[in-house]
Order: structure tokens, then sequence, then C-alpha cells
């Protein structure tokens, strides 16, 4: 019995591990489709023709991304099929934030260039990460636990923040706080692929 429930257990995280891997190459083929959008043109233009691409890119995958919402929803029998295909595609949405560059700019940072990071903001955006997972070990993030922990690092760090930037809440120190928490803050990143999944 010890080993059969050994052998559940590995296999269970192989097949984690395989719809991982799948995941993240559905991010890579979508990013490559996005990297022919231009944006030299107008933000207008660049929303309008950027959001059809990506969902016709989500489609094209459509079988596998059921395949695999059917393989979570076997591990997790109280979700419905609908449910588990929105976790996959919320696992596919982060892994494009997290690395494609046309997705960060056409969904994150309103057609714009995504601000390079200082030593200073990489720093508070590590000590924010370890405050967001402390704060959410017993209770699913929200928008006030996030709120809190912007305002506890932020007031934690003010004065490396002021003598890197002349003061507390320079418009280039959050440019580049909120390119962090999108792009590098994997908590923060999960909790808001799911609000970006619901628009495509």
């Amino acid at each position: 019995m010890r080993n059969l429930l050994i052998l559940l257990l590995l296999l269970s995280g192989f097949s984690a591990l395989q719809a991982q891997v799948t995941e993240i190459s559905i991010a890579d083929d979508v990013c490559d489709s996005l990297s022919a959008i231009d944006f030299s043109k107008s933000k207008e233009e660049i929303i309008r023709d950027s959001k059809p691409l990506l969902t016709l890119s989500l489609f094209s995958h459509a079988e596998d991304i059921i395949s695999i919402g059917k393989n979570y929803k076997a591990q997790n029998p109280d979700l419905s099929e609908t449910d588990a295909i929105k976790h996959v595609n919320q696992e596919i949405i982060f892994q494009l934030m997290k690395k494609c560059v046309p997705f960060q700019r056409m969904t994150m940072f309103n057609c714009d260039s995504v601000p390079e990071l200082s030593e200073t903001t990489v720093l508070v955006g590590e000590a924010f990460t370890a405050m967001l997972i402390e704060k959410t070990k017993n209770q699913p993030i929200d928008q006030n636990i996030v709120d809190n922990c912007v305002v506890d690092v932020i007031d934690n760090y003010e004065t490396k923040i002021i003598d890197s930037f002349g003061e507390k809440f320079h418009p280039d120190f959050l440019a580049e706080f909120n390119a962090y928490l999108l792009t590098r803050c994997e908590p923060y990143m999960h909790w808001t692929a799911e609000l970006i999944s619901l628009q495509y």
C-alpha cells in the first residue's frame, strides 16, 4: 500500500511537471505570435490589433489547454471543467507576464516600454514579495493585503528610496516598482494573471 501511494505521488508530480512544460511551450508560441505587433503605431491601433492576435494564438492551442485542464481536474475533483481550464489559462498568462515583452507592453504597460529596474527597486520588490508571502500563508491574496504590503514596504525602505530617487513617491520609482510586481513578484503575478485571463 505504501509503495502504491509513493507511485501515485510520483505520477502526480510528473503529470504536473509535464503540464507546466506544455504551458511554457504554449506561452513561448503565443509570445512569438505577439512579436508581430508593431509598437510604432498608435496605442489605439496596437490594442485593436493585439487583442484578436492574442485570442487567436491562445485558441490555436485549445486542444492542449483542454487536455491539461482535464488532467488538472482529475487531480482536483472539486473543480469544474471550466474552472480547471481557467486555471490553465491563468498559468499561461503568468508565463507571458514573466518573460514575454510584447505581452507585457500590450497588457500591463499601456503599450509603452517596460521600465528597467534599479537595484533599489529590486531590493524593495524582494522585501515586498517576502512580506506578501508571509501575510498570505493562511489567507488568500486580496487587494487589501497588497495595498497594506505596499504601504509597509515603502515606509520600511523610505530612506533608501529617497537616497536613490530624491523622494519617497517619485514617479520613476513607482513605475519601476509596478514593473517589478508585474514581472518578478510571482505571488502577485499569479493573482493578477487571474484578472488578465478574464479579458481573453
